[in-house]
């Protein structure tokens, strides 16, 4: 098991290009999203800023902690409040 603490000494990218993720204590490579994978966010990104405006952050590639200590992901695509 891998702690947040022990992950954030981890470096932010290896040199495989790929990165880290931490799924219930466990570090995991992610690889780059493909080209094709980033139109999709992007296309949802200009929709909701267009539906929301300022109100909101519409934010790619967003990371979080889903559960505290053990989890670390990056979302596709987030709507923060």
């Amino acid at each position: 098991m891998v702690t947040w603490t022990e992950f954030l000494r981890l470096p932010e990218r290896p040199d495989n290009a790929k990165r880290y993720a931490l799924h219930d204590g466990e570090v995991v490579m992610v690889p780059p999203p493909r080209p094709s994978h980033l139109k999709v966010p992007k296309r949802l990104e200009r929709l909701l800023e267009s539906l929301v405006g300022e109100r909101v952050v519409v934010a790619p590639e967003f990371p979080y902690l889903p559960a505290l200590n053990f989890q670390y992901w990056v979302a596709d695509l987030a709507y923060v409040v």
